[in-house]
């Protein structure tokens, strides 16, 4: 695990010094001392790779993905007063 970029899709997965370190883009000595923090100290680098995997696990595994989207649709279909006029057989 290296240091990263606070852009795009990164601050979703990673939180600073929990499951990783975020680099502000241009900051090339801090950047240096994240992968020398990180190549350095294994006890530390294994905490943030065990601290990544059960977060992805929890907020980013198919099952929670999917029960994401399907509040979103319910939440716009009660936003738009929907209602189901198909009869079910």
């Amino acid at each position: 695990m290296y240091p990263l970029l606070p852009q795009g899709g990164v601050p979703e997965v990673v939180n600073r010094e929990e499951t990783g370190i975020l680099i502000e883009p241009g900051d090339h000595d801090a950047l240096a001392k994240g992968i020398i923090r990180i190549l350095t100290n294994p006890v530390l680098s294994l905490q943030f790779s065990h601290n990544a995997k059960d977060h992805v696990m929890k907020k980013h595994s198919v099952t929670h993905m999917i029960d994401k989207i399907e509040s979103i649709y319910k939440k716009l279909l009660k936003e738009n007063n929907y209602t189901n006029t198909a009869k079910e057989k």
